[in-house]
């Protein structure tokens, strides 16, 4: 039996507009075992067909759809959760990760250690050389040359003829004189240079040098020209002579 399409259609119309002002009410009662029951004996009574010719089979199919949306809704809540499980396991993973390269940063960073008969620190190896080798200071932040065991000694020179002004060193070997540490040939005192300094040719007229009496003399040279820097004074975090034998150590 047909029935009226237009009846059919407003009556459908109502269904919708009360399922829409009920369907918070609706999904709460899903949970509940009597709603639940009461649905399933109305649809097996009413829902054996699967065409919509009349009210009856569109309430069927609501039933169905409602159902259907509820079971969505279930597999999406477990898909978030499931989600939130995966978020905090890596948010813990890589909270592992920054403690493990923190505990690696903190570990403090083992070098080869010069060490004298006394057991004195003189610095970190650099290069090694019969009699010596070149040793980084960190105390400092300098590199020193070491000869037969002695830090590299050179002469303190002037422009001037009587060893008064501005004294220089030597810019020799080295492109980079103020990283490095020298000594005196005439005395146990140390120098090295600023790095604003460029080693620029100068003529030098005078000179210290040790005498027989192991003191200070003046002395004119030249007058000579030689790349130089300006001296500037240093302590140095140990004394000279340095007791022998010397030693390595890794730590």
């Amino acid at each position: 039996m047909k029935i009226n399409i237009k009846r059919l259609s407003f009556f459908s119309a109502i269904i919708l507009v009360c399922l829409a002002l009920i369907s918070i009410p609706v999904y709460a009662a899903l949970s509940s075992s009597q709603f639940l029951t009461k649905a399933q004996n109305f649809i097996n009574i009413n829902c054996s067909k699967r065409s919509i010719d009349n009210e009856t089979s569109l309430l069927c199919y609501l039933f169905y759809k409602t159902g259907e949306i509820n079971i969505n809704l279930t597999n999406t809540q477990n898909t978030v959760a499931g989600l939130t499980t995966i978020d905090a396991t890596q948010s813990a993973q890589i909270n592992d990760l920054k403690n493990s390269l923190t505990s690696i940063s903190a570990q403090p960073s083992k070098a080869i250690k010069v060490i004298d008969a006394n057991n004195n620190e003189l610095g970190l190896l650099v290069d090694k050389i019969v009699g010596g080798g070149t040793i980084f200071v960190p105390s400092i932040n300098k590199l020193i040359n070491l000869e037969s065991w002695e830090v590299q000694k050179t002469s303190i020179e002037y422009t001037t003829d009587d060893c008064t002004g501005t004294p220089y060193i030597p810019a020799g070997s080295n492109s980079d004189p103020w990283n490095y540490v020298v000594s005196s040939m005439s005395s146990r005192k140390y120098y090295t240079s600023s790095p604003s300094e460029i080693p620029t040719a100068r003529t030098l007229n005078s000179q210290y040098e040790l005498t027989k009496t192991n003191t200070e003399s003046c002395s004119k040279i030249g007058p000579s020209v030689s790349l130089t820097v300006p001296a500037v004074l240093i302590t140095i975090p140990f004394s000279e002579p340095i007791a022998q034998p010397v030693q390595f150590r890794y730590q």
